[in-house]
């Protein structure tokens, strides 16, 4: 919780209070104001219960404006949230007086004061990108031999990428056993060398990486074009594998010698290892370039939104009863210790990925059965299935004081239905969150942490106003607003709505 940006929200029916809190380390969170330099920087919020269930919104610039707010960045964020104890329904380890039924202070929790949260399923963590536009990834496509390959094992290997934002492809070719040899890849109208458009590189012994762009007009080694339209060229040599990896556009302009690219003109794609390097010369491939079977169309990936149910087995829990209702502390707490083992893994294996959830456990020592949701490309469905089986199998189970019968382990896809992944627009200088916290008490606390990854930002020793000034009135203290509660009836863009009812000890009554 160190230099920690904050917002904590509670509510009381239709009623409810939203702040702008920081922390400067694990000690309570302190408004905003509390700082030197502070304020509430929220735009506008609103909070309130229903059926048991508590929901916050709130709005605030994505750019913050003061030292205790965070940036809010399109990329992935560490998000930590937490929500206060209910009276009777207590979360200490190990046990407090509360829970033992002799507590010093029976009172110690009192409704909607900011103390601890407790642990199990009263707190979690999460990255979440907040920005409603997407980070838009390349989408591709890749060619290996032999097919059970993976990567540095692979005799040939061709990956391509295709970033519509710049309408460029960037390409990456590997092979084993080619020092002094070139390696490469040709596009065709007919399957055919004769007028192939073909690039080639090499590593040479000094670690000088060589791409050329070439145009092959019968079967003698390839002519090089008068302009080259390739660029970011990378390469290596390790291991016996050579590397080489650049870019060109979809659309060279050069109508002499490349092939031009578009959603429907589409070629076969012809790999190829070949002989000697000789200066700039090449010679003839060692073996027949492998062809694919079919034209291959570099466009805008289409893409499925993949459901896949998996099980795993956990020999280390004992079932109970109460892990068949997901309502009870017993289940939220087990299927938060799931969530947690498995998501890290699930979020590497697929760059899809969604979400995670336990649909239920079952007996047999436990058996978590998930749902699994990712956004994959068309016609990939299989290869999400196996990395997600992959990802369940090197999942860190013993972090989370579990342990999974790796053999035990099924995905298999549940459903699926097409997305359209254009851009959302552009991004405007506010942002809108809400947050739903399920608890069924009357009245609650719930807070949602936003901790950007990185140093403090102003001295933690200096960021108390200094204690040593007294407040000599009841009329001279600053209001605390962290019990008014406030009406909900829709944003301002100022702030609240309506004026604050007055504060009480022991009530709330409305301004008059």
């Amino acid at each position: 919780m160190d230099c920690t940006d904050i917002v904590i929200g509670r509510a009381r029916g239709m009623r409810g209070n939203v702040g702008d809190y920081y922390t400067r380390d694990r000690s309570s969170p302190r408004p905003d104001s509390f700082y030197d330099n502070g304020f509430n920087s929220l735009t506008a919020a609103l909070a309130y219960e229903q059926n048991g269930v508590t929901t916050v919104l709130f709005r605030k610039k994505l750019e913050a404006t003061e030292q205790q707010d965070h940036d809010i960045r399109n990329e992935l964020m560490h998000v930590i949230w937490a929500r206060g104890q209910q009276i009777g329904q207590y979360h200490h380890n190990p046990e407090s007086g509360l829970e033992k039924g002799n507590p010093a202070v029976s009172n110690f929790y009192r409704p909607d004061e900011i103390k601890y949260h407790g642990h199990g399923a009263q707190r979690g963590q999460a990255r979440l990108n907040f920005v409603e536009q997407p980070i838009t990834k390349p989408c591709g496509n890749e060619y290996k031999q032999p097919t059970s390959c993976t990567d540095d094992d692979c005799e040939y290997k061709a990956t391509w990428e295709y970033d519509a934002a710049v309408d460029e492809v960037t390409f990456t070719l590997k092979a084993k056993n080619t020092e002094n040899k070139w390696i490469g890849i040709g596009f065709s109208p007919d399957r055919n060398m004769p007028d192939t458009d073909v690039i080639v590189g090499w590593v040479e012994a000094d670690g000088r990486v060589v791409v050329q762009d070439r145009k092959a007009v019968g079967y003698s080694p390839p002519l090089v074009d008068s302009r080259s339209d390739i660029k970011n060229i990378e390469g290596s040599q390790l291991f016996g594998v050579t590397t080489i990896k650049f870019t060109r556009a979809r659309n060279t302009g050069d109508n002499q010698n490349d092939f031009q690219f578009s959603d429907t003109d589409c070629y076969y794609f012809m790999y190829a290892v070949g002989g000697s390097v000789s200066g700039t010369s090449i010679n003839k491939h060692a073996k027949t370039p492998v062809i694919s079977s079919e034209k291959i169309c570099i466009k805008t990936c289409s893409s499925v939104t993949v459901t896949m149910s998996a099980s795993v087995r956990f020999t280390s829990v004992t079932f109970s009863e109460n892990l068949r209702n997901r309502n009870t502390e017993e289940f939220i707490e087990l299927e938060s210790k799931v969530k947690a083992a498995v998501e890290p893994a699930l979020k590497e294996a697929l760059p899809g990925y969604r979400s995670v959830r336990v649909a239920e456990f079952a007996p047999g020592s436990v058996v978590a059965k998930l749902d699994i949701e990712a956004d994959v490309p068309d016609n990939s469905e299989a290869a999400a299935q196996s990395d997600s089986l992959e990802a369940l199998k090197r999942a860190n189970y013993s972090s989370q004081s579990l342990t999974a019968d790796l053999g035990s382990i099924t995905v298999e896809p549940k459903k699926q239905q097409g997305t359209d992944k254009k851009p959302t627009g552009d991004l405007t200088d506010i942002q809108i969150f809400s947050i739903i916290g399920g608890v069924g008490g009357a009245i609650i606390l719930i807070g949602v942490f936003i901790l950007v990854e990185r140093c403090c930002h102003f001295r933690k020793e200096r960021a108390y106003r200094k204690s040593t000034q007294s407040l000599t009135s009841h009329k001279d203290q600053p209001r605390d607003n962290s019990k008014v509660y406030y009406d909900n009836n829709g944003f301002d863009g100022n702030g609240y709505t309506h004026d604050a009812p007055v504060q009480d000890d022991n009530h709330i009554e409305e301004k008059q």
